[in-house]
Formats: structure tokens, C-alpha cells, sequence
């Protein structure tokens, strides 16, 4: 309620791209990361490039849950991109931090590939062998998907073309971790 004024409010969600990026270390959000912890609500970031920073988050506040959105993979056309997957290790190095899920929406679009997807597929697998799929959230980033695949298609991509998964995984992925963080 200190954060929003409202009670209805179930998670928020903070981009750190261009001027906002310097947010996360300029002290700007200082008295919003334990509000937002001492209010168990939810915070779903998208900063590419940023796993460090929010490794050491994380770590300060380990009762607040962070949700890394498109898998912090650069997937907007309105940044350089050298390689949408520059800084992946970090990402996969956040493992260890369990207050930490992985949105693993954009995927096909940060590899512009076709269904079945298969080096996102590969990416998938890596981020399912480390967080498991009791921390991984699907997300379709709908309308920008369309740039390579249709809506079905990207439901599919957990649905179908990542096999690895068993039905319960696919069914915590695709909606009951969400439901139960949020």
C-alpha cells in the first residue's frame, strides 16, 4: 500500500534501459527495494546486460522476489545490439540466488529463428538445468513475437518443441509459478 497507494496491486514492473538504467545504481530506487520487500511484492525488471547488479540485489534483499524479464536478453530494436545473448553467463550465474525467476519469454525472437526454435530451445534447456522449472515463467512478449513466430506458436515453444519438459514442468512454466509468486 506505501508503494501504490492501492491494496489490488500484485507485482510492479521497472525497466533499466537507456536513462533509467543508471537508476539501479544511483540510489534512485534505495527506498523502493525494501518497500517492496517488507510488502512481499514482486518485481519483474528488464536490464540487459545487468545479471551483476541484480545478483547483488538479490543478495540485499532476499526476501523480495525479482523476476528477470526476457531472461535479461536484449530483444528491442531500440538498442545496439551485438548480440542479444551478450552477458548470458551472468544470467546463468544467478542460479544459486532462489528469490531470483527467469521470464523465458522472447527467446525466439532474441535467436530470429522459426518454430521449433531450436537454439532457443538450447537456451531453455540451459536456464531449466540451473533454475529448474519451479523458477521459470513463460511469457509470449505478444505483439513483438510476431516478428517470427504467431501467438500459438510461441505457446508451442514450451508446449511442444522443448520435449525435455514433463507435463507438470510445462504446467508450472506455463502459468503455476506465476500464479503462486504473485
Amino acid at each position: 500500500r506505501a508503494l501504490t497507494g492501492e491494496t489490488s496491486v500484485v507485482g510492479i514492473r521497472i525497466w533499466g534501459l537507456g536513462r533509467e538504467q543508471s537508476w539501479f545504481e544511483d540510489g534512485t530506487f534505495e527506498p523502493f527495494w525494501p518497500q517492496a520487500q517488507a510488502l512481499s511484492v514482486p518485481v519483474a525488471i528488464y536490464a540487459p546486460n545487468q545479471a551483476p547488479l541484480i545478483g547483488r540485489l538479490a543478495r540485499r534483499f532476499p526476501d523480495l522476489t525479482l523476476l528477470l524479464d526476457h531472461a535479461l536478453v536484449r530483444v528491442f530494436e531500440t538498442q545496439r545490439q551485438p548480440s542479444p545473448f551478450e552477458g548470458w553467463d551472468d544470467v546463468l550465474a544467478l542460479a544459486g540466488l532462489p528469490n531470483i525467476y527467469i521470464k523465458v519469454s522472447a527467446l525466439p525472437e532474441a535467436t530470429n529463428e522459426r518454430f521449433p526454435f531450436p537454439k532457443a530451445k538450447q537456451r531453455l534447456r540451459q536456464l531449466y538445468d540451473r533454475f529448474g522449472a519451479d523458477r521459470l515463467i513463460w511469457g509470449s512478449n505478444y505483439p513483438h513475437t510476431r516478428r517470427v513466430c504467431t501467438y500459438k506458436e510461441a505457446v508451442d515453444f514450451v508446449r511442444i518443441a522443448c520435449d525435455f519438459l514433463t507435463e507438470e514442468e510445462r504446467a508450472k512454466i506455463l502459468g503455476k509459478t506465476l500464479i503462486r509468486i504473485l
